[in-house]
């Protein structure tokens, strides 16, 4: 095992990811979150192929391997999704990016239970800390929690959080999922592709079933500003697509969810560039205390 390629490989994909959602945001913005995912899949497959020939990665693909990624692609891209954005609706994104947090340790549990994989007290200590960092910025005091739980009923707080607490519980499904069809002998890179083309044709055919492809497509694909941001888009989320298996290949699966799982903290230096703002101090606290965390998850 290479000590930190994996730990490495975790960051750089979540900064790829937080980035990447900045921009994927400019066409939700436009198109809606449903048409951009539809409009995108293209662009992904035709990336993710081209990075699997010119790395002329192994493209064997055991039986049980594509089983293992195909339900990883599912949890993840299918029920996670939907139950993450549901949970957003019904009980806001704040808390439900800070339940969504907390798959790390589900992740950590699987591995230790399913995998036999173990983290140590140091790197424990270093994903609560991690995880705390993240709920310190999540729940800043510039936006008050209780508001988006003012209007909504008693069942629907219910529904949001249970829908926020099984989308944690699909991200970490889809994890070990994918940790598993790595060690059935499908390599990294060719299992990003696999996922990305399993995923894409599971939005396609929810598209589809809703009667929304062909316009979807017509509408995005029409409209060469969206075209060119969402090229720019899957450019920089194609390098985390590379290297999350990577990293969970490398290491731990609990560590490299919980290093994956620190775009919100990411993302606040990066929208601080682009919309040229400084963060607030209880912003910048969360981000030291996550990188605190991440320190001694190197150290373990």
């Amino acid at each position: 095992m290479y000590f930190g390629f994996g730990e490495i490989a975790a960051l750089a994909t979540a900064v790829s990811w937080a980035g990447s959602c900045q921009v994927h945001t400019l066409v939700v913005r436009q198109v809606g979150t449903l048409s951009m995912l539809v409009a995108r899949v293209p662009l992904f497959v035709c990336f993710m192929a081209l990075i699997s020939f010119v790395s002329q990665t192994s493209t064997n693909t055991p039986v049980d391997g594509l089983i293992f990624i195909s339900v990883s692609a599912c949890m993840v891209i299918v029920a996670g999704d939907l139950l993450l954005y549901y949970a957003c609706v019904t009980i806001g994104p704040r808390l439900a990016v800070l339940i969504l947090s907390m798959s790390s340790c589900f992740t950590a549990i699987a591995g230790y239970v399913f995998l036999g994989e173990t983290i140590g007290i140091i790197g424990i200590a270093g994903i609560l800390t991690a995880i705390g960092g993240v709920a310190f910025v999540t729940l800043e005091s510039g936006e008050n929690i209780s508001s988006d739980l003012a209007f909504i009923s008693p069942s629907q707080k219910k529904k949001g959080f249970a829908a926020a607490w099984c989308a944690a519980l699909a991200l970490s499904a889809g994890f070990l999922f994918l940790k598993m069809g790595l060690l059935a002998g499908i390599s990294p890179i060719w299992s990003s592709f696999l996922r990305i083309a399993i995923g894409g044709a599971i939005i396609w055919c929810i598209a589809l079933a809703r009667q929304q492809l062909l316009s979807t497509l017509r509408t995005t694909w029409t409209n060469l500003s969206i075209v060119k941001v969402l090229f720019f888009a899957c450019c920089i989320s194609a390098i985390g697509n590379v290297l999350a298996p990577v990293a969970m290949y490398y290491t731990e699966t609990g560590i490299a969810a919980t290093l994956i799982g620190l775009q919100p903290v990411i993302i606040i230096p990066i929208s601080a560039l682009i919309d040229r703002t400084i963060p607030s101090p209880r912003a910048i606290i969360g981000t030291l205390i996550a990188f605190a965390g991440i320190a001694m998850i190197f150290l373990r």
